[in-house]
C-alpha cells in the first residue's frame, strides 16, 4: 500500500527521495512520525480509555495517600496538644495542692481555678477548692464547689463529708446530716462521719442519737478520742454522769487535750 507524502497527501513510494505532486523532499523519519501518529489515532477506544483510566487511578490514589498523611498528621498535632494542655493543669494543681498544705488557701484557689479552667471535670480540684474556702470561712461558696466535684462523681464520699461540714458551720444541720448519711451510705465504716452526724444530733438537742452516732464512730475504731470526749457531752446533757465521767476519762487516755 502506497505512502502519503506529509506535505500534500500525494500518494508516493517510501523509496522516493521527493513527491512527484508537490515537490517536496520525502524522508524516513517524517513516514515514521506519520505512521507513530496513524497508529496512535488508530488505537482502539477501549484501549485509551483504559490508559485514561488507570492514569485516574494513580492520580486518585496519589491524592487519598495525601490525604491519609495528612490526616494522621492532624490527629498526631491533637494528641499532643491535648497532652501538653492536660500536663498544664496537673501542674496548676500540684501546685495548689502544695499550696493548700502550707496553708496558703488564697493562693491555692487561684492554682485549683487555673486548673479546672484547662480540666472543668477534676474533681479533685473542685474538692481541694472547696477545702480551701472552707478554710478561710467563705462556705457557701464551698458548698457549690464541693456541689461541682459530686456532680462528676456522686459518690465522692470526701466531697459529701467536707460539704457536711462547711453546712454544719452555717448552722444547716438537717442538711449536714443529709450529707453525713450519703457518706455512711458510701462507706458504712467511715468514723468520721458517724462523728460528726453525732455533733450536728447534738447540736439539734437530739442527744440520745447523738450518743448513738459516737458509738458508731468508737465502734469503728476504738481509740478514736474525740468520738469519746463528744459522747461524753452527750452524756452529760442526757444526766447520765457516771458515764459521762467514763467517755470523758477514755479521751483523755487517748490523748484528747481539747
Amino acid at each position: 500500500m502506497p505512502e502519503k507524502c506529509p506535505s500534500c497527501g500525494g500518494p508516493v513510494d517510501v523509496n522516493w527521495k521527493q513527491c512527484p505532486f508537490c515537490g517536496s523532499e520525502l524522508q524516513k523519519t517524517g513516514f515514521e512520525v506519520q505512521k507513530t501518529q496513524e497508529n496512535s489515532n488508530n488505537t482502539p477506544e477501549e484501549t485509551r480509555t483504559q490508559i485514561y483510566s488507570d492514569g485516574q487511578k494513580v492520580k486518585y490514589r496519589i491524592n487519598a495517600e495525601k490525604i491519609a498523611i495528612a490526616a494522621v498528621v492532624g490527629v498526631i498535632l491533637l494528641v499532643a496538644v491535648a497532652f501538653l494542655t492536660m500536663q498544664n493543669a496537673s501542674n496548676y494543681y500540684n501546685e495548689g495542692l502544695n499550696l493548700y498544705n502550707q496553708g496558703k488557701y488564697d493562693e491555692a484557689i487561684a492554682k485549683f481555678d487555673s486548673a479546672l479552667e484547662i480540666d472543668p471535670n477534676n474533681k479533685e480540684a473542685y474538692y481541694l477548692k472547696g477545702s480551701s474556702l472552707d478554710k478561710i470561712g467563705r462556705y457557701s461558696e464551698a458548698i457549690a464547689s464541693f456541689d461541682k466535684a459530686i456532680t462528676i462523681d456522686p459518690n465522692y464520699a470526701l466531697a459529701w463529708q467536707n460539704k457536711g461540714l462547711s453546712l454544719y458551720a452555717l448552722g444547716r444541720y438537717y442538711e449536714a446530716i443529709n450529707c453525713y448519711d450519703k457518706v455512711i451510705e458510701i462507706d458504712p465504716n467511715y468514723a468520721l462521719a458517724w462523728q460528726n452526724k453525732g455533733l450536728s444530733l447534738y447540736a439539734l438537742g437530739r442527744y440520745s442519737e447523738a450518743v448513738a452516732s459516737f458509738d458508731k464512730a468508737i465502734t469503728i475504731d476504738p481509740n478514736y478520742a474525740l468520738a469519746w470526749q463528744n459522747k461524753g457531752l452527750a452524756q452529760y446533757k442526757l444526766k447520765q454522769f457516771d458515764q459521762a465521767i467514763a467517755s470523758f476519762n477514755k479521751a483523755k487516755e487517748l490523748g484528747y487535750t481539747g
